[in-house]
């Protein structure tokens, strides 16, 4: 509390620490302030300099209930920042109640929060050393770098472990979905993943890395990792999905060149629609992606050209071949447009991007534990094929191949892809992953202790959400009338 006023007789308040530097006494530690009671104090309080209130509730009522009895005239002005301000009608006097305490335990708590973040990049080593032991084969490891002060800093880790490289590799199709996202702790940084596609067409997490930043060196090194672990040796009937992250495109034409990459349809729509507002353009949109042959979509683009030239032109300047189904390589078992499995995985992970490094990585180590028949179609049943070109891009019969199954009496589950067999899911899981020991059986690995990195955090709090697209304010008052009437 700060004061300048206790009673008529007094215009000036002193605290204990005032005193002493009177007397000439000096103290190292810091004065006790003493603490509002009120159960005790309220009806007889006397207000000094440091005094301390539970809450800004129990101040206002102590200073309404001592002015009541006192018979004095006061009043509460607009709040500061972070004071509440009290002043006497007639005079000069006031009267300041702050949050400083409250900010220094604040302080402290982010001080302790700190420290047990740096504790954990001392064990790092330690926790990838137990993985390794508890899953053997696994690619686990941990890069540091020396700083200009000779103190080991670490760098960068990748974490894929080898029931999931088996699983991935007996079960699922060669699809890879891969996205960054932010670090929500003390020190930063980003975190890679990687996931894959079950039988189920379900998420399959396959693996991770954290790094400093998103660029094209650290792109380049976890996809070079990840070739390695799965022994890609021709990427031609490989399909990776990205949302173009900050030099993935080009890592993925170094390190897959013959493999198809495909761009999210969505993040594609938000970048369209900042420039190219409207329903109509929208479905437009979509209904180029979702083509399924190439003579439909230029019918569609023709459609979309008609509705709006600069939209035509926008959307025929991009790569059919990233975005568009009619334009998909067949055989691979999948004709997703967007990257929602990556999103997924991130936003399981929101809270654990929070925690410590060790806590993040265990929290995912336990993680990990209708047709329109208006046209017609060619279907070849001996060959798999239709001429929508379904059949292929799913490895599901389409419409037209089911009516063709039902004519020769046999079940179209027989004609269904093995990558969707109960056999096929079930090898997906067949390997588990070992249980690890705790901190206190972990073998020491003896390496130079290693700091925090210097990767620094984006300025303001941190945010748990992503952010969404924003629309500029004019764009919105262009196409939005609001009238707001007040009545009295």
């Amino acid at each position: 509390m700060q004061s300048e006023y206790e009673s008529d007789a007094s215009a000036e308040l002193k605290s204990e620490s005032d005193s002493d530097e009177e007397s000439g006494l000096r103290r190292n530690k810091r004065p006790k302030f003493p603490v509002f009671n009120d159960k005790t104090d309220m009806k007889s309080a006397k207000f000094t300099v440091g005094q301390q209130f539970t809450s800004v509730v129990i101040f206002r009522l102590a200073i309404r209930i001592q002015a009541i009895m006192d018979g004095r005239d006061v009043y509460f002005t607009k709040n500061d920042t972070n004071r509440v301000r009290v002043k006497y009608r007639g005079c000069g006097w006031e009267i300041f109640g702050s949050k400083m305490q409250g900010y220094r335990t604040l302080r402290k708590v982010r001080a302790a929060i700190e420290r047990s973040h740096e504790k954990q990049y001392e064990l790092l080593e330690d926790f990838c050393g137990e993985l390794r032991r508890a899953n053997p084969r696994s690619t686990v490891f941990v890069e540091s770098e020396v700083d200009d002060e000779g103190i080991s800093r670490f760098k960068r880790l990748y974490m894929c472990l080898e029931p999931l490289k088996r699983g991935y590799l007996a079960g699922c199709r060669c699809w890879i979905g891969m996205d960054g996202c932010f670090l929500k702790g003390p020190y930063g940084g980003q975190l890679l993943t990687a996931v894959g596609m079950n039988a189920n067409n379900k998420m399959y997490p396959l693996t991770i890395a954290v790094v400093g930043v998103e660029n094209y060196d650290n792109w380049s090194w976890f996809l070079g990792l990840l070739v390695q672990d799965l022994r890609i040796s021709n990427s031609k009937n490989w399909c990776i999905m990205t949302n173009k992250q900050k030099g993935l495109v080009q890592a993925v034409r170094d390190k897959l060149p013959e493999a198809e990459h495909r761009c999210c349809a969505q993040h594609l729509y938000s970048n369209f629609k900042l420039s190219h507002r409207g329903l109509a353009l929208k479905d437009r949109l979509w209904r180029c992606a979702r083509a399924s042959y190439v003579n439909q979509f230029k019918r569609e683009m023709e459609l979309l050209r008609q509705q709006s030239e600069l939209a035509h032109q926008w959307l025929a300047d991009k790569d059919p071949k990233t975005w568009s189904r009619s334009h998909f390589r067949v055989g691979l078992d999948c004709d997703i447009l967007v990257n929602n499995m990556c999103e997924s995985f991130n936003a399981v992970l929101l809270k654990a991007r929070s925690l410590p490094i060790i806590g993040m990585l265990q929290t995912i180590y336990l993680y990990q534990v209708s047709c329109p028949f208006g046209e017609q179609f060619v279907v070849d049943m001996a060959g798999k094929t239709c001429s929508c070109r379904k059949w292929q891009l799913r490895g599901i019969p389409c419409g037209h191949a089911v009516a063709c199954i039902n004519r020769r009496h046999e079940q179209p589950e027989q004609h269904v892809s093995h990558t969707y067999l109960k056999t096929t899911y079930v090898a997906s899981y067949d390997p588990v992953l070992n249980p690890i020991n705790g901190p206190n059986l972990w073998e020491h690995i003896n390496l130079q202790l290693m700091k925090p990195p210097n990767f620094g955090r984006s300025p303001g709090r941190p945010k748990k959400m992503r952010k969404r697209v924003q629309v500029k304010r004019q764009q919105l008052l262009n196409h939005v009338s609001i009238q707001i009437n007040l009545t009295k």
